[in-house]
Formats: C-alpha cells, structure tokens, sequence
C-alpha cells in the first residue's frame, strides 16, 4: 500500500475540485485522460485512478511525446481524450505537439499543469513570475499559434467545453491551463 500524497494547500483556496473538472471532461464526452501526472492536478489524477470515474480510461505515458501520439490516435479512431501534463513536459512535446497536432490537424486538447508557480503569483499576470519556467508557457504556446483558456478559479470550468468546441471547429490543439492546485 503506498503513502498518501497531499497536496499542498494554497492561501486563497479559490481553484476548481477535480469531482467538478471531472463534471466538466464528462460533459465535453472525454473517453480518455492521457497523462504523464503531474503535481499541480495530482487530484485529479487520484479522482481519475481511485474507482470513481470507471466511464474515463486512463492512458498513463512514460514522457509526453507519447502522450501526444496516444491521444491523436484516440483522435482518429473516434474516442475524445483529453491529454494531462504540466508546463515541463509541454516543453518537451513540442516537436510531436507539432507533427500530431498542428501539421496534421488533430484537434488534441490539452491541461496543462503550472509546475514552479509561486502562490504569490497566483491568479496574476505569468509574466510577472519570478520562474522561467512559469513565464515560458504562455509565449511558447503563442508561438505555436495554439488557443489556450485558464482555469484558475471555478468560473474557469467553462474554459474547458470552450477548448474542446474550439478544438474541434478549427481542427487544432488547444490548451487549458491550470494555473494552480486543483482542489480535493
């Protein structure tokens, strides 16, 4: 039996519950969670794993590349994944990001973790972090030409039916980014 992980709690204690992003992956008719987990939305991969939410698969990777390449070809033989990863391993994606998503057009939706944010920092500007790593994301996904919504607060939850119907529209990636622990 393994230890049990707590997450850290955060002073303003405004994010979303991972029952209520669950909700929200049901309502967008997700099949699948592809992850490499991540600290940042570790409850919602211990929502995901721990028996209630027998109607999700979980695809777990060994590095996001695979993740991409996995949820594209869920893509194309018709399930709705949805891909779980932090910033870090955004960054190590990029060329599969690339190929899958962009220069194919596979509409892969993303949540991508904040990994490094300060909790001074938190539902503030990402430019103003005092972490490259932090400050990368935004830009990074600007560059790629990839839409990204937040999900930052409960009144974010929407954000992630809008990357799933923007997804599928324009035929494109898409992220949502968890800008800090999602709750318990």
């Amino acid at each position: 039996m393994g230890k049990e992980v707590a997450c850290p709690k955060m002073s303003d204690g405004g994010y979303p519950s991972a029952e209520l992003v669950v909700a929200q992956l049901r309502s967008c008719g997700v099949t699948h969670v592809v992850t490499v987990p991540d600290w940042v939305q570790i409850s919602l991969h211990k929502h995901l794993v721990d028996g209630r939410c027998q109607d999700i698969r979980v695809v777990s990777c060994s590095s996001e590349d695979e993740a991409m390449a996995i949820s594209g070809g869920l893509l194309i033989a018709g399930a709705t994944p949805v891909v779980v990863i932090q910033n870090q391993g955004l960054y190590a994606s990029v060329n599969g990001l690339r190929a899958i998503g962009i220069d194919a057009r596979i509409p892969i939706v993303m949540m991508i973790g904040q990994f490094g944010r300060e909790e001074g920092n938190l539902h503030e500007d990402t430019q103003q972090s005092t972490r490259f790593i932090v400050r990368l994301l935004e830009p990074l996904l600007d560059t790629l030409g990839i839409p990204y919504f937040p999900l930052g607060k409960e009144s974010d939850l929407a954000n992630i039916q809008k990357a799933f119907d923007l997804a599928r529209k324009e035929e494109t990636p898409t992220a949502v980014i968890t800008e800090g622990f999602l709750g318990w």
